[in-house]
């Protein structure tokens, strides 16, 4: 969440109180953060069951997306669109967005409590995992330039719903080694551009955001062209252009886990029945 545009007005409130069930655990105000925790869940569940029972509701689908570069006030290139229409879009991305933090929060509470509640965390897990296919995992290169006459609500708006997307992405891959499951997401299924500069993203004024853009340099390179770049052959380092941010780095080396995990996991068994990676990939990872 970008901090210096939230409002906690324009939030939902199952988001609003999953940050309250976050507060209390960290407060060890166990009793508070469960009780919470429970509301927050059955408004959201309540949400979802009500949208699903619209008519006609937008697909977003891998197949058929909003890019993330148009931000969600836009009419995505459409001049036939009348106003309605794209109101009803800008409502339908706000929503799925706010589902995708309310659910990623939540299942951060949940997992590392007590054992029922993780149960409750990998419930929640097949359900973020879903809604974030369904938001779309990818976004348009052409029309995904920070440098697109947005005003700062508008960028943070953007900025955020990749970071959301892609922090998911960890947390859900954290699950998976916290507790020895397969990987629920894969990271050949992310197509997002890797997050800003950490300036762009501090920037306490627009006047403070709009100095930072025009000192950034080239924008951030995607997550898989830079996961092929730190994976490529040549044994020579090759540094990253630009230089990720520190996000940035820890989302790719969750990508570096991932596959570990694996080719482990399909290597063949040597002869005392262990697997051993394949010297290709060892000196790849390496």
């Amino acid at each position: 969440m970008h901090i210096p545009t939230f409002h906690i007005n324009e939030r939902a409130p199952e988001v609003i109180l999953a940050i309250m069930t976050i507060g209390a655990q960290y407060r060890f105000e166990h009793r508070n953060a469960e009780r919470i925790f429970h509301v927050s869940k059955a408004v959201l569940f309540e949400r979802m069951s009500r949208e699903s029972r619209l008519p006609s509701r937008p697909s977003y689908s891998s197949a058929s997306q909003v890019p993330l570069g148009i931000p969600p006030y836009s009419n995505f290139g459409d001049q036939s669109l009348t106003a309605p229409q794209v109101a009803a879009e800008r409502n339908a991305s706000w929503k799925q967005i706010e589902v995708t933090r309310c659910l990623l929060i939540l299942m951060g509470y949940a997992t590392w409590e007590n054992a029922r509640l993780v149960q409750e965390a990998f419930h929640l897990q097949g359900l973020l995992v879903r809604h974030l296919r369904e938001a779309g995992l990818t976004e348009d290169p052409l029309r995904s330039d920070p440098r697109a006459p947005l005003d700062w609500y508008e960028w943070a708006d953007q900025e955020s719903g990749r970071r959301t997307k892609l922090i998911a992405f960890c947390f859900v891959h954290i699950h998976s080694i916290a507790y020895n499951a397969y990987p629920s997401l894969r990271s050949n299924e992310i197509h997002l551009r890797l997050p800003c500069s950490t300036m762009e993203w501090i920037a306490a004024t627009p006047q403070e955001w709009e100095a930072a853009q025009r000192e950034r340099g080239p924008q951030q390179l995607f997550f898989q062209d830079a996961l092929t770049l730190l994976l490529q052959k040549s044994r020579s380092a090759v540094p990253l252009d630009p230089i990720p941010a520190p996000l940035g780095n820890y989302i790719l080396l969750h990508g570096l886990l991932q596959r570990i995990h694996l080719v482990s996991e399909l290597s063949l068994p040597n002869g005392n029945h262990s697997t051993t990676l394949p010297t290709e990939e060892l000196n790849k990872l390496e």
